[in-house]
């Protein structure tokens, strides 16, 4: 997280912004030379805001690569920054459209229709992180942007310092902190399908000279839905306390919940490896009402700078999430008679409550020391989490009560079927993390960066309907070591080597419990900073293993085997330019193989699900005067995904989802200090596509066709 002074936090949410690195060519950030702050906490330079500037290539740094703030030129390791101008610009509220329209990861349909799923690099289950603190344990819902600064994405594997997670990468949230100079804003928001949106910030001191300082962010949102019977309602509110009382010793108090309801929702099916149904054809039943998720967290962090070049850290995390509902989960095609048309579809009536709470706290020490000509920023920290989870899964016999519907003639009203007790689990997990990096620089070219980090994890639970009771535990090293080499000043060299691990829940055939998953990647790129009309490139080539991925043991129900493995191999580019003052112009590109091997059924070389070998991003971002200096700011982005897998059922493995072309066009018009216009038109040319795949070609979910909304936002 980043560590503020109680003179600096006026300034705070933009210096973090630009501080970042803004690797994605996004972000519209203080353009300051890298000079100290006076005595009253200001740069030496103004601070001039332009729309998706880019810094001086030595003053960019990132605070999430390494945990402590570091040069990007000096960063052996892929990242992408989406900055606070863009999310308020572009009027997404949520994570999702963002990450698909200015980054190369993806966003895939999440388990339920109400959460998300990240993929990057070939990976899926990528975790979330908030202010560098786990935000990925429980039955979180979609994320809310109204708290978020500024959202960074690293590439690769992290667990050398964040622990547990896929290979792929992670997310990591930077929010909004307390200010000790008042603001106040107030946004309202329409759009199709019924959407209606109202949000509330305020920040500023709570006394003069007391050294604290409030915000308050809330919102509140309903909307309607291009899919039948299918509307959703949102609840946020999120207040912080910063108390600074001098330039050694910040503390920081942070709250917030989150509940969000609407139906379950499968989406569509494949019928004979087609996809004949209408877009907005609801296959549940209307009378089984929302799914509520709800998500409290509250968080101390306090950071002292006990030395001029060392400081101590600490951050107590709390969450609580709670999901349950009932649910129409389709099963299986029973008759298909495609003269007719009809097409039965046997479902299931799932009856779900989840409850997870989870206690985290990290304890870190970081600062700068020399060893003869070697300059070093050593990294060292403990972290401990404690998950409590209980769910429970009450299900309908499909062969006794099969639920029936046609899919080509709806009737909707079936009587709900009985449900019966298919799970019941209790669990507690305990992990213990301690970690060490150290960062040196080598004279003026080169630098190394080096680190390991020890888990362990312990997992004891009891599960009822089948009184199984299961104790295991797991504990391992995961390491990363990258160079960087600096051969022209506007040109950056670099290679690493990291490693990746994820515990596993379950048992072998023999009754051993399961290994943890295993991640190792190796990649090498370049970033490029040439002052002739801004140009910048970022260029990267890697390949990553993922080891001990679990399958279903064959014949040996209830059991797994760890033989199978995911192979990605890629290249990420990223080149943005300013041909002139008012405009900037971006392109990124991915490549990903991704295939599955040595799994004992699915052939070798099959992709996994939702994964697109082509992604390609364009956008234009535009800054123009009407009346004042940049009141008008505007841009688009183009965004391409091929084809991708739908299904890894071995039987389903020939179907793919086609690839597809989303234009997105938005605008923001200051009309006065206190008023504001924007507007957002997503899918501008009403592409009709199908975004992915929440299991199998049984859940199959539409994309969202033109959509319009519009904000109004008064500041004071």
């Amino acid at each position: 997280m980043a560590k503020v002074t109680r003179k600096a936090a006026v300034t705070r949410t933009t210096r973090w912004v630009a501080a970042l690195g803004l690797a994605a060519g996004l972000t519209a950030a203080p353009c300051a030379a890298a000079e100290p702050a006076d005595a009253s906490g200001k740069s030496a330079l103004d601070e001039v805001y332009v729309w998706g500037e880019r810094m001086l290539f030595d003053t960019e740094e990132s605070g999430a690569a390494t945990k402590s703030a570091t040069p990007l030129r000096d960063l052996p390791v892929s990242l992408e920054l989406i900055g606070e101008q863009v999310i308020d610009t572009t009027q997404f509220n949520e994570f999702a459209p963002v990450l698909d329209s200015f980054s190369l990861a993806s966003s895939t349909p999440g388990e339920r229709g109400l959460q998300e799923e990240i993929l990057l690099r070939g990976f899926t289950d990528t975790p979330f992180y908030r202010n560098g603190v786990s935000d990925s344990l429980g039955a979180l819902p979609v994320h809310d942007l109204a708290n978020v600064e500024a959202i960074e994405i690293l590439k690769g594997p992290n667990s050398a310092i964040y622990g547990p997670g896929e290979p792929g990468g992670a997310v990591n949230f930077l929010t909004k902190q307390p200010q000790f100079e008042a603001a106040h804003s107030l946004q309202t928001g329409f759009g199709r399908f019924g959407r209606f949106r109202i949000q509330l910030d305020s920040t500023g001191p709570l006394a003069e000279g007391s050294g604290l300082a409030y915000r308050f962010i809330g919102a509140s949102e309903q909307a309607d839905s291009f899919r039948d019977f299918i509307a959703s309602e949102r609840r946020f509110v999120a207040p912080s306390l910063l108390w600074a009382p001098d330039d050694r010793l910040e503390v920081l108090g942070a709250v917030e919940f989150i509940r969000h309801k609407m139906p379950f929702d499968s989406g569509t099916v494949a019928i004979n490896g087609r996809f004949p149904l209408p877009d907005g054809l609801f296959l549940g039943e209307p009378a089984t009402g929302d799914t509520r998720i709800e998500a409290f967290t509250a968080t101390l962090d306090a950071d002292y700078r006990w030395q001029p070049a060392w400081t101590v850290s600490m951050n107590v995390n709390w969450q609580e999430t709670w999901l349950d509902g009932l649910r129409v989960e389709p099963a299986e095609f029973d008759d298909i008679e495609p003269d007719e048309p009809s097409a039965i579809l046997v479902r299931e009536l799932v009856d779900e409550s989840e409850n997870s709470r989870v206690f985290a706290a990290q304890l870190e020490l970081q600062g700068d020391l020399s060893t003869g000509p070697l300059r070093h920023r050593v990294l060292a920290g403990y972290e401990y989490d404690r998950i409590r989870d209980a769910t429970r899964l009450d299900v309908s016999d499909s062969e006794e009560e099969p639920f029936e519907i046609d899919v080509f003639d709806i009737e909707y009203g079936a009587p709900l079927p009985a449900r019966f007790p298919e799970e019941d689990v209790r669990e507690n997990i305990h992990q213990h993390g301690v970690y060490v990096q150290d960062f040196i620089t080598l004279g003026e070219r080169w630098r190394l960066l080096a680190g390991t980090r020890w888990d362990r994890f312990d997992a004891d639970g009891h599960e009822r309907v089948e009184e199984i009771r299961f104790d295991q535990g797991s504990d391992d090293f995961s390491s990363r070591v990258g160079l960087v080499f600096h051969p022209w000043k506007p040109l950056t060299l670099f290679g690493s080597y990291s490693e990746s691990i994820d515990p596993n829940e379950g048992l072998l055939p023999g009754g051993e419990p399961l290994q943890p998953t295993r991640g190792k990647s190796v990649e090498a790129g370049l970033r490029l900073r040439y002052p002739l009309m801004k140009f910048t490139l970022d260029a990267s080539v890697f390949e990553i293993e993922q080891t001990h991925v679990t399958t279903e043991a064959p014949g040996q129900p209830g059991f797994e085997i760890q033989t199978a493995r995911q192979v990605s191999e890629g290249l990420d580019v990223e080149a943005s330019l300013r041909p002139f003052r008012l405009l900037q112009l971006g392109l990124a590109y991915a490549y990903t193989d991704a295939e599955i091997r040595d799994d004992p059924e699915i052939p070798e070389g099959t992709s996994p699900t939702n994964v697109p070998r082509h992604k390609l991003v364009f956008y234009g971002l535009l800054s123009a005067g009407l009346r004042n200096d940049d009141d008008l700011r505007a841009g688009f982005s183009y965004v391409y995904n091929s084809k991708r897998q739908a299904s890894l059922d071995i039987e389903e493995l020939g179907v793919k989802l086609d690839g597809y072309s989303v234009v997105n066009v938005f605008a923001s018009y200051t009309l006065n200090s206190h008023v504001e216009f924007g507007v957002n038109v997503s899918n501008l040319f009403g592409e009709d596509y199908l975004a992915g795949s929440q299991a199998d070609l049984l859940h199959i979910v539409p994309g969202a066709p033109t959509t319009v909304y519009g904000t109004l936002s008064l500041k004071f």
